[in-house]
């Protein structure tokens, strides 16, 4: 058997369904539990200076910091479930129940990208020590542990003034939400990002947590940027305090993920919608049914609801867009629903095959820097879109993708 058959286009029969779903279900339990936990921790430690760990061993927060523990443990398994039963809902109904070709599509692409993270992290690794001396092992362990290894850095800062704990936050998160709109709005201007990083996160047309992929499911690009916000917070935390901030970062994760944990979960669109108190929290941190109308295939909706944990970036540069006034889920995916190609191995590696053809066959320096550099509207004269056009052009519809399973009759 072909290895790397699991990595190309899928053409499964429903019947092996019994034990398709029960394997995705396994996959989005230990995916969520994972990514989840890992998520709330660093958004805890990226404002700070300090370490998770610190918040067992404060002595200033006392039993507040192991409620708040507790609730942060509480709400993982919050998440786990609204998660799963998401999954269900959308299952259980015939209209909207996901193909099993799609499910293990997205499953092939989940580990076709940890095995690529794999292999770029020893990549680099060796570079570093071939190159330039340094100990592999330690490259490698400083890209796995993304950017609590900068806090290292932290004691070359100098500390410039020394707000009060909660002051400071504030200045912190301000600053942090700010940069998360920024390298979100890049995803929807720069072509280079767009199909490097962010182009796979959007082609979904159901959005759950089992059929959607990660935002900047790319390596390098992701974890630079990881790193250049991590140095940037830390440096901003130590400038204006000497005080504790964990608290309240921790404090703010467990809320806001309590939000953002409907952002991709298109069967609760409509009750968050219509509930006055969710849709207020969620309009505050353009999350739950605000970013579920970012992932609309509509032109008009391409550039609105950027913000990453805050509305005031989208209200200051013109981004904010209020929820339509129809009782309905917007239609999802990239703007027009295009026809692609199911493969993890096209979906994965498709925009970098696309900027490494356009680069050979244009010539002219000029067009090579537009390429790299050009808005995502931007298109050489002579280009190829492998995600997009590959079907269509090769003839076989039944390659399409289409998460719905469609019944007969």
């Amino acid at each position: 058997m072909n290895p790397f058959k699991f990595f190309s286009r899928f053409t499964i029969s429903e019947a092996h369904r019994i034990w398709v779903v029960p394997l995705a279900y396994l996959a989005i339990a230990l995916g969520t539990y994972m990514f989840t936990s890992a998520d709330m921790s660093a958004w805890t430690v990226r404002g700070s200076v300090e370490t998770f760990d610190d918040l067992g061993n404060t002595q200033e927060w006392g039993d507040f910091a192991t409620l708040a523990l507790t609730i942060f443990g509480a709400s993982v398994m919050i998440r786990l479930a609204v998660t799963l039963f998401d999954f269900y809902r959308v299952n259980r109904n015939p209209g909207t129940r996901i193909s099993s070709d799609y499910l293990l599509w997205v499953l092939a692409c989940y580990v076709l990208g940890a095995l690529m993270f794999i292999f770029m992290t020893l990549v680099i690794g060796w570079i570093a020590y071939a190159g330039f001396g340094f100990d592999a092992d330690s490259v490698t362990a400083f890209i796995s542990s993304g950017d609590a290894s900068i806090k290292a850095f932290h004691h070359a800062i100098p500390n410039l003034i020394n707000l009060p704990g909660f002051i400071a936050f504030i200045l912190i998160y301000l600053v942090w939400s700010l940069l998360m709109y920024g390298i979100h709005y890049l995803g929807h201007v720069s072509r280079l990002y767009w199909l490097l990083a962010h182009r796979n996160h959007h082609i979904t047309t159901i959005l759950t947590s089992g059929s959607t992929l990660p935002a900047d499911f790319s390596f390098p690009l992701n974890w630079l940027y990881v790193i250049v916000q991590g140095l940037i917070l830390v440096t901003v935390s130590k400038l204006i305090t000497e005080n504790s901030t964990l608290i309240y970062f921790l404090c703010f994760a467990i809320f806001y993920f309590s939000l953002e944990q409907f952002n991709h979960t298109q069967s609760f669109y409509l009750p968050i919608k219509n509930s006055r108190v969710f849709r207020f929290f969620c309009r505050l941190f353009v999350c739950g049914p605000y970013h579920i109308l970012h992932h609309s295939s509509k032109p008009e909706h391409q550039m609105v609801n950027l913000g990453g944990n805050s509305a005031i970036w989208d209200h200051a540069f013109g981004t904010f867009c209020e929820l339509p006034g129809e009782d309905k889920d917007p239609s999802i995916g990239l703007t027009h629903q295009p026809t692609i190609y199911l493969s993890s191995f096209n979906v994965i590696f498709s925009g970098l095959m696309q900027i490494g053809y356009e680069l050979w066959h244009n010539k002219d320096f000029g067009t090579r820097m537009k390429i790299l550099f050009g808005h995502i509207e931007y298109e050489p004269p002579v280009s190829r879109n492998f995600l997009v056009d590959y079907a269509a052009r090769k003839g076989v519809e039944q390659h399409k993708i289409s998460p719905v399973h469609q019944t007969s009759g």
